[in-house]
Formats: structure tokens, C-alpha cells, sequence
């Protein structure tokens, strides 16, 4: 069909969203039924018109969509688009991450969490804003109207980390849908911003102040400061926190533009309930 993988920005390429599948070849071959599952990106059949054992083998499947091949093979982009956008409409999840004021670390602990879904095998996508820790080109004229924005091919891939991918905006990331392409995760760094999912704070009088105001149903608390555990969990109000300890490389890993990779592996590993529903 002529259709190649083209890895144009040097890092890795793109998980698939939708996948076609050849019916009569993987017929032939006995593979069918293992190359179209019930889970994975979806599927378009490549279907031959005039061979009708391969289109009652192809009815047995799970498959998205059937298209009859050559005949209709224009349809092929129309579907595969329809069925891209759906995926990632259904499968995208959207984390807001906000400071309770500047310098807490929010933009660390968005990159982070981000590093530690492309890790897992999810594609991540950061949005951020200002001075960030990571090496990312400097926002481009009109990158801020992320709706009319193709987002992940925009986006800079993140050294060292397959499947993240991070875009540097004019302003914080507002909360407006967006083509998030083949992205499982998109962290939005806010800044200081107590209206978000996720709000980071030290444990200090102006950072339980800013959790017992926020909406937050997160809090990431550097475990570090003199409010005790009582004002922590009154602060909260039954909310969950997840305990991040205070570590000089931490620090020195985004002043030296490396995160994520020069995290320490116990500070990453104490930040990833977040993402799992736990809590310490």
C-alpha cells in the first residue's frame, strides 16, 4: 500500500492506534483469530469481495471494521481516522497538576508522573509551561490554542524515556480538549493553581492552608516541615496523600535539566500511587 513508519524527529515511533489486517494472508496462514484480539488498537479487515470464506472467517472476529479490498479501499483513511479519534477520546486519561505556591515542585512531580506511565508501556504526554527541567525547545508562535493543535506530533520526545513526550506552552495548560494522539496519559502542569486534580505542597502552615482550600483529590506532600501529621490529615479531610521525601538530587536533577532520568529511584517509586488509587 506504500504506507511506511517514517521516524522524521529521531526518536521513537509512535504505538499504533488503529492496525490493519490482511484476512486472506492471516487466514491462510492460521494467525487470524491471534492477529485480531479483543484488546489492543483497533482493527480494519482488509477483505477480499469475491472470496466469501474469507469474509465468513472475517465475520467470526472482533474487529472494528470490515472494508472490501481494493474496491473500497478509499474508505480506509476515513475509517481509521473516525476510529483513532474514538480511542483516544475513550482511553485518554487527564491529570491537572498544580503547586500550592511557586517552587514546591510542581512541574518535577508533573514530568514525573508522566515518566512513570510511558515506563509502564503507556504513552504519556506532558503539557508545561516557563522553566522546566527537562530539554524542550521554547513554546512556538500560537502553540497555546491546543484545540486546533495536532498536540502529540507537536510535542518533544524526552530523552531516555520511550513514549513521553512533552510540549513547552506560552502560559499554564489550560483545561480544553485536545488531540492527545496515541497518548494514555496527559499530565497538564497549572502552576500555582488550587483548582486541580493533583495539588503539591510542602508540609509547612501555607502549604496545608492551600490543601485545605483546594479541590484537589491528591495531594503530593514533600514529607518535610514543621505542621505534624494531625494538621497534615485535618488539612486534607479524608482526601489522599501520597508522601514524597526531600532529596537534595531531586533538586539538583531539575536545576540540571535531568529529569526524569536523574530522579532518585525511591522518590519515583514513593510518587506512583497517583497514578495506581494507593496512598502512603
Amino acid at each position: 500500500m506504500g504506507w511506511q513508519p517514517v521516524d522524521t524527529a529521531g526518536g521513537p515511533l509512535a504505538p499504533a492506534v488503529v492496525v490493519l489486517t490482511d484476512v486472506a494472508a492471516a487466514w491462510q496462514d492460521g494467525s487470524l483469530d491471534a492477529s485480531v484480539a479483543t484488546d489492543g488498537p483497533p482493527r480494519i479487515l482488509l477483505v477480499a469481495a469475491e472470496d466469501p470464506a474469507v469474509r465468513a472467517a472475517a465475520a467470526g472476529t472482533h474487529a472494528a471494521v470490515a472494508v472490501t479490498w481494493p474496491d473500497d479501499r478509499e474508505r480506509i483513511v476515513e475509517v481509521a481516522a473516525a476510529l483513532a479519534g474514538h480511542r483516544t477520546t475513550r482511553s485518554t486519561r487527564d491529570l491537572s497538576i498544580g503547586g500550592a505556591c511557586g517552587g514546591v515542585g510542581t512541574t518535577t512531580v508533573t514530568v514525573a508522573l508522566a515518566a512513570l506511565a510511558a515506563w509502564s508501556g503507556r504513552p504519556a504526554l506532558v503539557l508545561t509551561h516557563g522553566a522546566v527541567p527537562v530539554p524542550l525547545p521554547p513554546p512556538s508562535p500560537g502553540v497555546g490554542d491546543l484545540q486546533d493543535l495536532p498536540v502529540w506530533q507537536a510535542a518533544t520526545a524526552v530523552p531516555g524515556v520511550a513514549g513521553l513526550k512533552a510540549l513547552r506552552l506560552p502560559a499554564p495548560a489550560p483545561g480544553v480538549d485536545l488531540d492527545a494522539g496515541p497518548a494514555a496519559l496527559v499530565v497538564r502542569d497549572r502552576g500555582a493553581d488550587e483548582d486541580v486534580d493533583v495539588l503539591v505542597a510542602r508540609r509547612d502552615r501555607p502549604g496545608l492552608a492551600a490543601l485545605a482550600r483546594a479541590s484537589a483529590a491528591v495531594a503530593v506532600v514533600a514529607d518535610t516541615g514543621p505542621a505534624g501529621e494531625r494538621a497534615l490529615r485535618a488539612a486534607a479531610a479524608g482526601r489522599r496523600v501520597v508522601r514524597v521525601a526531600w532529596d537534595p538530587r531531586v533538586a539538583r536533577a531539575a536545576l540540571g535539566g535531568r529529569v526524569p532520568a536523574g530522579l532518585p529511584g525511591a522518590w519515583l517509586r514513593a510518587l506512583a500511587p497517583v497514578l495506581s488509587g494507593g496512598a502512603r
